[in-house]
C-alpha cells in the first residue's frame, strides 16, 4: 500500500494517500476477513460500429487475450471494458465472457465453456502468441494477480490516457471508500499509470 502511494507524484498527495491507506487497511481487517461482498451488477455494453485504427484494434485484443487467461479480474475491469467499443469478433468474445462470468463457474472451466457456445475458435485466434507483445506470450495466469492487473490497464491506459489519469486520481481521492479488492486495482492502476508517463510501450514482464 504505501509502495502504491508512493507511485503518485505530488508528494502531498502521495502522503495523504498514504495516510488515508494505511488507516482504511487496518480499519478493514480489525473486523475480520469472513465476510464477502455482495457480487456487483453485470455492466451495460452499449453496441457502437468500431471505427479504430490497426493499433487501436491491436490494444483492444490485448486486453481481450489477458481476460481469456485471467477471467478472475473481469470483476474489476468489467466497467472499464465495457466503455470500449471493440470490432465484431471481440465483441462475441466480450459478450461471452459476461456470460460465463454471470454462470459463477470457475475460471479454468472458461476453454471448455468457449468452446461449447461457438466461441473457442475466436479465443484462439485471439490469443495467437505470433502476434501477442512479448510480455504477454507467457500465461498470465502463471503471474502474480498484481502483474496481470498492471499489464491490462498499462494498455487501456493506451486507449484513452487522460480518461485514464482522471479517473485514477478520482479514486484515489476517495481511497478510504476502498476495500481490499479495490486497494489491489488502484496499485496496480498507478504503476501502469507510471510506467505510461515514462513512455513504456509495454509493461515490464
Amino acid at each position: 500500500l504505501i509502495e502504491a502511494a508512493g507511485l503518485i507524484g505530488d508528494r502531498q498527495l502521495a502522503s495523504e494517500y498514504r495516510s488515508t491507506l494505511l488507516d482504511r487497511f487496518f480499519a478493514t481487517f480489525r473486523k475480520g476477513r469472513g465476510s464477502t461482498p455482495a457480487a456487483p451488477a453485470r455492466s451495460a455494453v452499449a453496441r457502437v460500429a468500431f471505427t479504430g485504427d490497426a493499433v487501436v484494434r491491436e490494444r483492444l485484443r490485448i486486453l481481450t487475450a489477458i481476460l481469456l487467461t485471467n477471467p478472475d479480474l473481469l470483476p474489476e475491469v468489467e466497467d472499464a471494458w465495457c466503455r470500449l467499443t471493440l470490432p465484431d469478433d471481440l465483441h462475441a468474445l466480450r459478450a461471452g465472457l459476461l456470460e460465463f462470468a454471470a454462470t459463477g463457474a470457475a475460471p479454468d472451466g472458461l476453454r471448455a465453456w468457449l468452446d461449447a457456445h461457438g466461441l473457442g475458435d475466436a479465443a484462439r485466434a485471439c490469443l495467437d502468441d505470433a502476434r501477442l507483445p512479448v510480455s504477454i506470450r507467457a500465461r498470465d495466469d502463471d503471474l502474480m494477480p498484481l502483474q496481470a492487473r498492471q499489464r491490462w490497464w498499462h494498455y487501456y491506459g493506451f486507449l484513452n490516457f487522460e480518461r485514464f489519469q482522471e479517473d485514477v486520481h478520482r479514486d484515489a481521492r476517495n481511497i478510504g471508500s476502498l476495500d481490499a479488492v479495490g486497494w489491489a486495482g488502484l496499485q496496480a492502476r498507478l504503476m501502469a499509470l507510471e510506467a505510461l508517463r515514462r513512455g513504456d510501450v509495454e509493461p515490464d514482464p
